[in-house]
């Protein structure tokens, strides 16, 4: 059951590796399209899917 819910939260979550985009780009994404944030530990810019 966990593990079924726990993939359903990940499911509008893109993870974007620091090295595949400008910093402009990365910016641009946060700005305009979706919500999410930096992290550091990973290297990655973490974006969550926006639901209406």
């Amino acid at each position: 059951m966990l593990v079924t819910e726990r993939s359903r939260k990940e499911e509008n979550v893109i993870q974007i590796p620091y090295s595949a985009l400008t910093l402009g780009e990365a910016l641009y994404l946060l700005t305009n399209y979706h919500e999410g944030y930096f992290d550091a530990g990973k290297q990655t810019l973490i974006l969550n899917e926006v639901e209406d």
